[in-house]
């Protein structure tokens, strides 16, 4: 049974279906700011790499989630996204995809699936100790853009199964290099035609696959300038018992209008995939929701309030100029 998946999912179903409008449900109990919020850091090849934790109020966490940022960094929606989670009562550790990227691996060997899940496996060990969690705790594997596709790629990794619960994947590409790309996406910019030909040596939809049998939801927006959720569905395919797809209606890759229904349907998806029992009934194809309800979410409320300093530590976290650090709720660079 998924005890918090039901509720939220059934009535975006309802609704979608009726023609209404979608104002996502109060979701008080798993909204709230996250208790505490800190730093450490992880070695990675003799290198550190800041990890961002953030502790939830409820007195036992769901759930460890990893999360990795877009390329663009450790700023704006990369973050909010990273306290929306914690605030829906999960203890999560987080990251730079760019600076993870940056870090240079043993005799400058490109950075392939195995060596991702081998760091992964040294950061979730941090994680864990960093939240005093017993060492086998397996971990939810999250991600925004480019870090979907790193959760996607390192939870298909045989060598980390056994330490992943699930996959979440937010605005996952049709691809990945695992490369560092110094010109990071904005999605301000439209996406290059040329990028769906593109030939890219990991394959993110087909990875999705191997993930099986433990769960894997990508959350997508329809207006998505780099994969629109409609051609994300196609690559996707159908859900199925551990597999789960959500479209939601919003202008872009950071989900421009269509904040109210991601709150809602993160904290469905991550309790779906936390709760390891039985699937629930698909939701609807194409949940609805107005350009600004009022709503309590983690991930709106994450947008409104201001960025911790430790979100603004200029090192190399991320690829934003200066003035993006006076304020951090503004849209952050995706993939």
């Amino acid at each position: 049974m998924a005890p918090r998946l039901a509720g939220p999912l059934l009535l975006i179903s309802a609704l979608a279906a009726s023609g209404c409008a979608l104002v996502a449900p109060r979701l008080d109990a798993g909204g709230a700011p996250p208790a505490r919020v800190w730093k450490t850091t992880v070695i990675l090849h003799g290198a550190s790499l800041n990890l961002h934790l953030a502790e939830p109020r409820l007195p036992v966490p769901r759930a460890l989630v990893v999360y990795a940022s877009g390329d663009g960094g450790w700023f704006g929606t990369a973050t909010s996204m990273f306290r929306g989670i914690a605030g829906d009562g999960y203890a999560t550790a987080g990251f730079s995809a760019r600076a993870f990227l940056h870090i240079e691996r043993p005799s400058h060997a490109a950075l392939d699936g195995r060596q991702l899940a081998a760091d992964y496996g040294v950061i979730l060990s941090r994680a864990r100790a960093a939240f005093g969690l017993a060492s086998d705790t397996p971990a939810i594997l999250a991600g925004w853009s480019r870090g979907a596709a790193f959760a996607v790629i390192a939870g298909s990794e045989p060598a980390l199964r056994a330490q992943v619960r699930g996959v979440l994947a937010i605005g996952l590409g049709d691809g990945e290099d695992l490369a560092v790309d110094e010109m990071a996406d904005d999605d301000t910019v439209a996406a290059d035609p040329a990028a769906g030909a593109r030939r890219w040596p990991f394959d993110t939809y087909d990875r999705l696959k191997g993930i099986e049998p433990i769960r894997a939801a990508v959350i997508q927006a329809t207006g998505d300038q780099y994969l629109p959720a409609t051609r994300a569905r196609s690559l996707f395919g159908s859900d199925t018992s551990t597999r789960r797809f959500f479209e939601i209606r919003a202008g872009n890759h950071r989900f421009s209008g269509g904040t109210a229904t991601f709150s809602a349907v993160l904290a469905a998806a991550l309790s779906w995939i936390a709760s390891g029992g039985p699937p629930a009934t698909p939701s609807a194809a194409r949940p609805t929701d107005p350009l600004s309800p009022p709503v309590r979410g983690g991930f709106r409320r994450a947008l409104a309030a201001p960025a911790p300093r430790d979100d603004r530590d200029p090192s190399g976290e991320s690829g934003a100029p200066a003035s993006a650090w006076a304020g951090c709720s503004r849209a952050g660079s995706g993939r």
